[in-house]
């Protein structure tokens, strides 16, 4: 599925992302030019409409947590408010970063301590900045590499809540209003867009802008399956988080410099108890019912291609109003080869299924998978799987479960590890 993501929906779900700065890359303080709200208003007595409309109005990169403070209260005063669930289930996720700055300290070394206190001093002063250094959180110090994947863990956990709520209430009409000091680039394009031009037959002509709603977004079904299947593009990154990577950061001063052969490598790393467990948290869970989505969704995109999709791929603003705008597409040069994909697709979610892949002598050759093997029943342990012998290139020439964990069906992983040569 194509779909035109609009840059207010990037504002929306991944400006206001600031995982990076766990690793302490956030914008340089002296690059700062986003506008803050001049005020909003929130207290006690304000009923849940009003709290909702002043959480959106605090939703940016700079304020993000006290608009899910904010629509936290509105949901408290009124559960069923689906509008402030919105709010309270996109911004969740980045609760899990609540007091990095203060959290993490203990895992650094004296020049990384040193380099935290310089850009912390440098930070603007901003709710932001209290957010990153609140030391009164309940949540645990980052010791190690475990903490930090629990950190993670806590994110991708909220991320795939929102995405149930998405999918839970996907026949919800939303109207999202923008607050015109940090969407003010996107206010402006959308009344430029609403300006029509009316030749009249004297040779006058008249320009009239219709501004009633260049700043919300409209969210209906399309938009709403829209964000759900971006929501699960992200999390498909969470795979990586659902086994233990403790001992890498050993590893990594024992070879900084990544001499080691593959075979040194993983030998270290089996050694270790605690490496390759998998984590309470972990979402391979969701892998299938993710895939069967997929599949539910393109076949939707195809079916109402002329409500979501009404003048075709590359127009914008053939969806005025909604949040995305330019419409939901699937190419018509590429119908073939989604109808085939999803043929694999549903084939893999009715159980094993027969793909064409290259062996190590480059010769294509069907083999048995089941690829949601590891959602219905996930390895305890990557040791389970581990290389038991290697060739000269450094690749895994066996296994010691050459069906990965019930991947590959006729028990056969190791003839399509390896290269014909080692390029």
């Amino acid at each position: 599925m194509k779909t035109e993501t609009q840059h207010i929906v990037k504002k929306y779900l991944m400006s206001i992302a600031l995982i990076g700065s766990i690793g302490l890359t956030a914008c340089q303080p002296d690059k700062v030019t986003e506008k803050v709200p001049q005020k909003v208003s929130v207290n006690e007595q304000m009923n849940s409409d009003e709290l909702t409309n002043a959480a959106e109005q605090l939703v940016g990169p700079y304020t993000f947590m006290l608009a899910y403070k904010t629509a936290l209260l509105a949901v408290e005063k009124d559960p069923t408010n689906l509008k402030a669930q919105f709010y309270l289930k996109l911004l969740k996720r980045f609760e899990a970063f609540r007091g990095v700055y203060s959290r993490i300290r203990p895992v650094l070394d004296a020049e990384q301590l040193k380099a935290l206190d310089k850009y912390t001093k440098d930070f603007p002063e901003s709710p932001l900045k209290t957010f990153f250094l609140d030391n009164k959180t309940n949540s645990a110090d980052i010791k190690n590499v475990n903490d930090m994947q629990s950190v993670l863990g806590e994110y991708y956990t909220a991320v795939a809540d929102f995405r149930k709520f998405l999918k839970d209430n996907q026949n919800t009409e939303l109207v999202i209003y923008l607050n015109p000091q940090i969407f003010e680039q996107e206010i402006k394009k959308e009344l430029a867009n609403s300006c029509q031009y009316i030749q009249k037959p004297d040779g006058a002509y008249d320009v009239e802008c219709s501004m009633s709603q260049i700043a919300t977004k409209k969210l209906n079904i399309a938009d709403l399956i829209g964000l759900r299947q971006m929501t699960a593009m992200e999390l498909v990154y969470s795979f990586l988080n659902s086994y233990s990577l403790e001992g890498v950061q050993t590893l990594s001063k024992i070879d900084p410099n990544g001499h080691m052969s593959n075979q040194a490598r993983t030998e270290y790393l089996a050694n270790l108890s605690t490496f390759g467990k998998l984590r309470p948290d972990q979402t391979l869970k969701l892998m299938k019912e993710m895939g069967s989505d997929l599949s539910v969704g393109i076949k939707w995109a195809q079916q109402y291609q002329k409500d979501i999709c009404p003048k075709g791929t590359s127009t914008a603003q053939q969806r005025r109003g909604y949040l995305f705008s330019s419409g939901i597409c699937l190419e018509k040069d590429s119908e073939g080869s989604i109808n085939q994909f999803l043929a694999v697709l549903d084939r893999a979610l009715g159980g094993v299924t027969r793909i064409e892949l290259t062996d190590s002598i480059n010769k294509p050759t069907f083999v048995n998978l089941d690829i949601f093997a590891w959602s219905r029943s996930p390895i305890q342990d990557l040791k389970q799987i581990k290389p038991t012998s290697w060739n000269n290139c450094g690749d895994a020439t066996n296994f010691a479960d050459n069906t990965l964990g019930g991947l590959f069906v006729d028990n056969n992983a190791n003839l399509f590890n390896t290269k014909s040569n080692c390029k």
